[in-house]
């Protein structure tokens, strides 16, 4: 799972969709809300610091305290779904499908060369300027996708010459 497209909503904070087809809000407040397809249904997640509250919601029981936050996010899912249509890129990440684990956005950078994202289960993905993208692995596993679409896949524990023989990154 990783972030497909996203887009800025200044006011409210960067609205994002994600490779398995999740729509979601990053909001100001640092809380996000997901909405999930199958079986449709919302996820309402507000970090603390050493562990989230995660509140799962169908669509007939969602609390109207956070109505203004659904509103935000169904009204973003429209104009993402109309303004991009970007191909999911199954070699990029392998969908880790543990139980009880909530995939989502969990922090964003804008950078002056590009976006960086924080995703559950500690994975970093960079997305530059030019097009190309980085994956940072907690298993010190990397995957690099150039602007052209050429692929390389890393696993740092075989040694960083690796890296450094089998590679030309140009950022």
């Amino acid at each position: 799972m990783y972030v497909l497209n996203w887009m800025a909503l200044t006011k409210y904070g960067l609205g994002f969709r994600l490779s398995d087809g999740t729509t979601g809000t990053l909001f100001n407040d640092n809380t996000s809300l997901l909405r999930v397809h199958e079986p449709e249904s919302y996820v309402y997640v507000r970090p603390y610091e050493n562990r989230s509250s995660i509140g799962h919601y169908s669509v007939s029981d969602f609390p109207p305290q956070l109505d203004k936050k659904q509103r935000l996010l169904h009204s973003f899912g429209h104009k993402i779904a109309k303004s991009f249509s970007a191909r999911v890129d199954r070699d990029i990440c392998a969908d880790s499908r543990e139980p009880g684990i909530v995939k989502c956005l969990l922090q964003a950078l804008a950078t002056n060369v590009g976006m960086v994202f924080l995703l559950t289960g500690n994975v970093l993905q960079f997305n530059m300027r030019n097009h190309s993208k980085l994956f940072l692995y907690k298993d010190a596993h990397i995957f690099y996708k150039n602007p052209d679409g050429g692929k390389w896949h890393f696993d740092l524990r075989q040694g960083p010459e690796m890296l450094i023989r089998n590679a030309t990154i140009d950022i």
